[in-house]
């Protein structure tokens, strides 16, 4: 059996890929991801709210929903020494929040015939974002164990440093 035949696949949202993702352990891509998400609601939904195609109580949740997703990124790409992690929403809300984003970009895609190179790496980017909200998977407690154990290195060498 080949590699190829090897691979598991998964369909998230209309989007087969590889499972798990390629991107899952590129944090600092994921972290800049987030941020984009949260940056073209920002961008966007003025003028969905204005045009009446969003409430301006909608708009402002999804904010806040990106919002808490950037910060629980910031959080697990510094391997918890920057920030803390969003506290608003909860891992259902993120998890729906990412599969209509998913839907989203499998219907840019259908209409535009496929998937370009950009729009195939934000799909790749979006799915490893999802993917590590599946159960079992908790980057931020991992994030959170990091930073305590660097924490604790970190002490036990300052305590065997002879005084000056």
């Amino acid at each position: 059996m080949t590699d190829e035949q090897n691979t598991r696949r998964r369909v998230w949202e209309g989007i087969e890929c590889e499972d798990p993702p390629a991107m899952r352990h590129e944090f600092d891509q994921l972290l800049q991801m987030a941020e984009k998400m949260l940056d073209s609601r920002r961008k966007g939904f003025p003028a969905l709210v204005a045009a009446g195609e969003k409430s301006e109580a909608d708009a402002q949740a999804e904010i806040a929903l990106f919002e808490d997703l950037v910060a629980d990124w910031r959080f697990i790409a510094s391997a918890g020494s920057e920030g803390e992690p969003g506290r608003h929403h909860t891992i259902p809300e993120r998890r729906r929040a990412l599969d209509t984003s998913l839907a989203t970009i499998a219907d840019i895609a259908g209409q535009q015939g496929g998937f370009s190179k950009s729009l195939g790496r934000q799909a790749g980017a979006v799915i490893a974002l999802r993917w590590h909200l599946e159960p079992g998977r908790d980057q931020v407690a991992l994030a959170r164990l990091t930073h305590q154990l660097r924490a604790d290195a970190a002490a036990a060498r300052n305590s065997r440093e002879p005084a000056q």
